[in-house]
């Protein structure tokens, strides 16, 4: 597809609608939905083991197009994992042009997460659960203090790219969720420098890769927002604000992450990094046991104190930078039946919510072996359309395509379903993604739940995952009061978007 933009990974981005004979004879979707009306813009939805509240103030045409491409996305994976616990999540329908995001069709954000531990012995690491996923395990306690929300998906009411509105959203609705679901790197690569010429997380797009540079990975945080915030009227007050947001703690890597593996020797290459965050913690975190602040947590200070960590830390994280994440075809995760599932790393450029969270496209292997040995591509290429020729994509591509991260995919459903095996249990879902999400702890439908049981770590307190509110909603609530108090005509007025700042380099969106 053509449509990645700031921060955002989207999955394949289809030009034809699925027909509703198709969807009902794979899954028997129907428009059936439990719908309870909210305010005049939002519903309560239960559908499928999903409950989720919708937003959208758009058309009634297009809201009911959405929410039907929703239910055939949870039916979908209704019929391919059991779920025990009820997901819960919200959806909003927006202009995403308003955030900067206007080529962006769909997306995961502010997904929440538990900590668990294997067993209660100190020397067992901790590494973070998507809640949708630790809701379905055995847990030690029986009720923990769940987030309202496993996750946050935006959809593109596409006012402003009128001519992706007849875009079939149902596989990227499926993409999306699995990011919700925990398939997603919380291992973060960044550039050691305080340059923001050079942070790809402020400016969204991708770190190319510089031998002379150093890079380090960097443990995630989730900012912990004060709620005063939402009662504050003008956009220079919450500016200034927003600057003393605390960000808490360096959290474990996360349950995906602690299966990723060299795909050439197997190893689990972030396993010398198991108690990474506690160093994180232990050199960034003010001495006095304060929060550390947003304003001051800027680049030259995050790579100041990670500087500070062990040798052996620090030789591991160069190491792996620069061996596996700038390179195609490095890395994979280790599935529980020893099968190594490639994820999809890019040839000298990494980019951030992107490389390694998604499944390797095949087709790329062949693209960058002959980028990097200089050959020719114009036989893999349709110049008159503007995309890659459609028998070449299908020659390359496997079942596993819902979760494959590519800038330029247009195909259909129905040319995707050429490549699939004939398998009736979980068509449009490959094997390997069931099998990548079963080693993380999910269960495949019908099988028997596995008996063990995980142990919440306590001594790990997760904020809440709020950032669409309060850096992306309430921000630009704010700017457009500022515009409207202002004295230009509505021609002067232009569209503000969100000023990014550091603060998004700790909101991964996906």
């Amino acid at each position: 597809m053509k449509t990645t933009t700031v921060l955002f990974s989207i999955a394949l981005a289809f030009k034809t609608i699925y027909s509703r004979t198709i969807a009902e004879a794979l899954y028997g979707i129907t428009n059936q939905l439990n719908v309870s009306k909210g305010d005049n813009s939002s519903e309560l939805v239960e559908s499928n083991n999903f409950v989720y509240k919708f937003h959208c103030s758009e058309e009634k045409e297009l809201c009911d197009k959405i929410k039907n491409n929703l239910a055939y996305a949870t039916k979908t994976i209704s019929n391919t994992f059991e779920i025990y616990k009820p997901i819960t999540f919200e959806v909003f329908v927006d202009d995403l042009s308003k955030y900067g995001l206007t080529q962006t069709l769909a997306g995961v954000l502010d997904i929440n997460y538990i900590p668990l531990k294997e067993s209660r012995n100190s020397s067992t690491p901790t590494y973070v659960y998507a809640q949708s996923l630790a809701k379905q395990l055995k847990l030690n306690k029986q009720n923990p203090n769940y987030k309202a929300n496993d996750f946050t998906m935006i959809v593109n009411n596409c006012n402003s790219i009128p001519e992706k509105k007849d875009n079939e959203l149902r596989s990227i609705m499926i993409h999306e969720i699995f990011h919700g679901l925990g398939f997603a790197s919380l291992a973060r690569l960044s550039k050691l420098t305080d340059s923001e010429e050079n942070d790809p997380y402020s400016k969204g797009s991708k770190l190319d890769y510089n031998e002379d540079d150093q890079y380090t990975i960097t443990p995630d945080i989730i900012p912990s927002y004060n709620k005063k915030l939402l009662e504050i009227t003008n956009e220079e007050e919450y500016d200034k604000e927003i600057l003393n947001t605390n960000m808490n703690k360096f959290l474990p890597f996360s349950a995906f992450d602690k299966n990723i593996v060299s795909l050439k020797t197997g190893e689990k290459i972030l396993n010398n990094l198991k108690f990474y965050y506690k160093e994180a913690n232990k050199y960034c975190l003010p001495k006095n046991g304060s929060p550390l602040l947003l304003k001051d947590a800027s680049d030259k200070y995050i790579s100041n104190c990670l500087n500070k960590c062990s040798a052996k830390s620090k030789e591991t994280i160069a190491h792996i930078a620069k061996k596996y994440y700038f390179d195609y075809h490095t890395l994979g995760i280790l599935t529980k039946e020893g099968e190594k599932i490639p994820l999809q790393t890019l040839y000298d450029e990494y980019r951030p919510g992107s490389s390694v969270s998604h499944i390797n496209n095949p087709f790329f292997d062949e693209y960058f072996r002959r980028v990097k040995e200089g050959e020719s591509r114009e036989d893999l290429y349709d110049r008159a359309k503007n995309t890659f020729k459609e028998d070449v994509l299908l020659s390359y591509y496997d079942d596993n395509f819902i979760l494959y991260f590519s800038d330029e995919d247009d195909l259909t459903v129905e040319q995707m379903l050429k490549v699939l095996p004939n398998n009736p249990k979980h068509p449009l879902i490959g094997n390997g993604i069931v099998k990548i999400m079963k080693t993380m702890g999910w269960t495949e439908k019908g099988q028997k739940r596995i008996n063990h049981t995980y142990y919440i770590d306590e001594t790990i307190p997760i904020a809440n995952s709020e950032s669409f509110q309060y850096l992306y909603k309430k921000k630009y609530e704010l700017s457009q009061l500022s515009e409207k108090s202002s004295n230009k005509t509505e021609g002067e007025k232009t569209k503000k978007t969100l000023n990014k700042r550091n603060l998004l380099k700790y909101v991964p969106i996906y």
